[in-house]
């Protein structure tokens, strides 16, 4: 039987400036720079959906 996953969107996570450094911060110290660029999209991803919310 194969195991199904939803999607993981940590836009729907990350809330604080607190975290969002947190995600980040620990995206650099892995050193991957994939990681980096996936997290970086992430960042951006939440920075545009919060502008639409004031």
């Amino acid at each position: 039987m194969e195991e199904e996953f939803s999607k993981y969107d940590p836009a729907e996570y990350l809330t604080s400036e607190a975290e969002i450094n947190a995600y980040l911060k620990e995206a650099i110290e892995i050193g991957d720079l994939e990681l980096i660029s996936v997290v970086l999209n992430d960042i951006e991803k939440i920075r545009k959906s919060n502008s639409h919310h004031p």
